[in-house]
């Protein structure tokens, strides 16, 4: 996961084992283990614009990123991956 820009994250994933593209369910949780955002979507790379599921900015901290997928009768899950969040530039 990288940051694309100030104001969002690209959050992309790879897998060399499904042949199809599987509906992915993204979540972000903060440091308390309490769901920030979620998605889900089948494609990537996806934009996570750094804020909640009510559209509000998330405030500057650690959060983690990862996803569960279903592809047919296969399941698996991402590693939980840490990201970090600024103070946008001037404030």
């Amino acid at each position: 996961t990288e940051p694309s820009s100030y104001e969002s994250a690209e959050i992309n994933l790879v897998s060399y084992s499904i042949n199809e593209a599987p509906d992915v369910h993204l979540k972000v949780t903060d440091m308390k283990g309490q769901l920030v955002w979620s998605q889900v979507t089948d494609n990537f790379p996806c934009t996570w614009p750094l804020t909640d599921n009510n559209g509000q900015r998330v405030k500057p901290g650690l959060y983690k990123i990862h996803g569960n997928y279903q592809s047919n009768e296969s399941y698996g899950g991402t590693n939980i991956v840490n990201f970090v969040v600024l103070n946008p530039l001037g404030n």
